[in-house]
């Protein structure tokens, strides 16, 4: 199987040296490479054509730096439908930057969350004003079947404000360093449908790293993000390492509707970076291991109530997890249950290869036989010899295992105590 493809020239300029090329369609074609006789005639697929605006959208916001050379708007075609092998089409719309983009009225560089941004480069350094550009985003995708009649399906997106981090780049040059670093939108609202038809709707926030960010008059940026469920009792600090990072996730009962659901994820990351870059007039570049720390899901009741379900996650020192608590319904500790995993020491090339895992329900308070009744549900292995599990022969010892405290459930709640005569984990939940 091989791909080819064609490019066309968009004539956006009259210079056809510096006009920029467009990627019009890609080909799959197949050839039989094993026949022994005469060669047989390559088989082509239906291409995947892609079709470009007809309004080019400027890059340039319209303000210019004073005294520039007074660069055009650099448009540029975004892809604004896509036709797949079997004929569908994928329609893409863009949403205008608007606000002082268009004005020309701009923030500060450290105080924007517009959509555009400031560059600099050639003769533009700090010590003159920047360039500003523009940032698209897609504002709607529309899935058209235009040979079997079924209805399209339009999917559309609305951004909470953007953030623009400090270049911390290392290969940046000092004097080209601005806030043109993009860390994403605060908000992303799905809505997917078309009413009459049902529509559904979701909204997800994300870290966007800004705490700690440099800003112009030497200092450095506090930011943090407070979740809705809750009455905003869970708030995160909004650290650079999870940038990016899903924070909240609401689905609510269709567009204008209640909310059905709402989860928040509090990340984790390793008590210290993993690697540690210093850097000239900006903090140290630093990488951390990341991962889940605690995941809180609200659902709505039909009693018009919340039942909130809880995870916390524990970490060991590499990022692997190692402990979990689940509390399915906070109201209830009765349901609540503990998983410990241990890793095979052995295998120092795999480092995620359980050697034991061990998941303890709170209700029971003593490891039993299997013939006696149920108990802990239970992998283990001894000596790392995984082939072999412990038998219906084998004994577990009673233990006593200490139930949590009353009241909510807190990270810590599932701990290791010891180990039985077999090696398992005992837990205290």
């Amino acid at each position: 199987m091989r791909t080819g493809h064609d490019l066309d020239r968009l004539g956006q300029v009259t210079s056809t040296t510096n006009e920029p090329l467009w990627l019009s369609s890609i080909t799959p074609t197949g050839e039989d490479l094993t026949a022994s006789t005469a060669a047989v005639a390559p088989v082509s697929l239906p291409p995947v054509s892609f079709t470009w605006t007809k309004t080019a959208l400027q890059n340039l916001a319209l303000n210019q730096p004073p005294g520039s050379s007074g660069f055009d708007v650099i448009g540029r075609d975004r892809i604004s439908l896509v036709t797949t092998m079997t004929g569908g089409q994928i329609g893409v719309t863009y949403a205008n930057p608007g606000g002082g983009c268009v004005s020309g009225t701009l923030p500060k560089p450290d105080a924007n969350q517009l959509m555009c941004y400031p560059v600099l480069f050639g003769a533009q350094t700090q010590a003159s004003a920047p360039y500003w550009f523009n940032k698209y985003a897609v504002s709607s995708v529309t899935q058209s079947d235009v040979t079997g009649g079924a209805p399209a399906i339009t999917t559309s997106y609305t951004y909470g404000h953007a953030a623009w981090h400090y270049d911390d780049d290392a290969i940046t040059k000092p004097s080209y360093r601005t806030w043109d670093q993009f860390r994403g939108f605060a908000s992303v609202t799905t809505k997917s449908g078309t009413a009459p038809d049902p529509v559904t709707k979701a909204t997800d926030f994300y870290f966007q790293g800004m705490d700690g960010d440099h800003l112009s008059d030497g200092t450095t940026e506090s930011a943090a993000l407070t979740s809705i469920a809750g009455n905003g009792t869970t708030q995160v600090t909004d650290k650079n390492q999870w940038a990016g990072t899903l924070f909240e996730h609401i689905v609510y009962d269709g567009d204008g509707g209640p909310v059905v659901r709402d989860a928040v994820t509090t990340p984790w990351s390793s008590p210290n970076p993993t690697a540690d870059l210093a850097q000239t007039g900006l903090p140290d570049l630093k990488a951390w291991l990341t991962g889940i720390a605690q995941t809180q899901t609200f659902t709505t009741t039909a009693a018009d109530g919340t039942r909130e379900a809880d995870m916390f996650y524990g970490h060991d020192s590499i990022g692997r997890v190692v402990s979990t608590s689940a509390v399915p319904d906070v109201s209830d500790p009765a349901e609540d249950t503990c998983t410990s995993t241990s890793y095979d020491a052995a295998t120092s090339a795999i480092t995620t290869l359980p050697s034991e895992v061990l998941v303890v329900l709170r209700r029971r308070l003593r490891l039993r036989h299997p013939r006696r009744g149920r108990q802990p549900s239970r992998d283990g292995y001894r000596d790392h010899h995984l082939h072999r599990r412990p038998g219906p022969d084998d004994r577990d010892l009673p233990v006593s295992l200490h139930p949590r405290a009353s009241g909510p459930a807190q990270e810590g709640n599932c701990h290791q105590i010891g180990r039985d005569w077999l090696g398992l984990h005992l837990l205290r939940l």
